[in-house]
Order: C-alpha cells, then structure tokens, then sequence
C-alpha cells in the first residue's frame, strides 16, 4: 500500500476507495452477568459474525474478536474474548459496530453494498440522468 492508498482509520475511509470500515451492528445493552451484550444487527449478512472474528466498536475503531454469539429475540447476542463479564461490556451501550470493508463477502453479479453505490451517477434504461 503506497501513502496514497493509507487508511484514514480517524474517519473510517480510505483516500483513494471505499470505507475502510462497514457498519453491521449496533450494540445495546449487556445480558446476564457472562458479558454478552444485546446487538441490533445492522447487515443482510449476519452470518459474517461469527466466533474468532475480528469487530470494531465506537467511533476509534477498537478491534475486538468475537468469543460467542447466538440469537435472542431478533437481536445477536455477543460475547467479546476480551471483556468477559457484565461489568466489562457495560460502556458499549449503544455503540456502532463495524467490520473491515476488506473482510466483506464478494457478492453475487448485481448485487451490492450500499457504500459500493455512494457516489454512483444514476440514470434510467432510457439514458436519462437522476442525479448520484
């Protein structure tokens, strides 16, 4: 990666592509004494959560790895390898949780992400402009 490329990880974007880091999550509040903590999944791939996954909270970015996860009600219940009790996981309510763009999925032809599309000029089947 030369100096052009660098990640501005301050704001989440890259200086020549896309974000760097991609909202999936919202945490909550914590469950039960264990340290799980409630999290309102924010992405159409939950199953990108899993065990031994690296996630980032808050607005700096701080890289956690996924310990457990399992659903309750609609919310993901998730326990993080370095905070392992209630008390732990408490200051994360309602805190932002991202993943690396880079360690999204490709996805099928014709589909994308919603920041794969920010900034795209749209126009209709018949050649006229929408805007972006």
């Amino acid at each position: 990666m030369n100096s052009d490329q660098k990640s501005d990880t301050s704001t989440g974007s890259s200086h020549t592509d896309g974000p760097v880091f991609v909202l999936i999550g919202k945490f909550r509040r914590p469950h039960g004494i264990r340290g799980e903590i409630r999290m309102t999944v924010l992405t159409d791939y939950p199953d990108l959560i899993s065990p031994g996954q690296v996630i980032y909270a808050g607005e700096r970015y701080r890289p956690y790895t996924v310990r457990e996860i399992r659903w309750h009600g609609g919310d993901m219940l998730v326990s993080l390898k370095e905070l392992p009790d209630r008390t732990a996981v408490e200051i994360f309510r309602n805190i932002m949780v991202y993943m690396r763009s880079e360690d999204m999925p490709e996805l099928p032809e014709g589909e994308y992400f919603n920041h794969q599309l920010v900034g795209m000029e749209v126009i209709t089947d018949q050649g006229e402009k929408l805007g972006y």
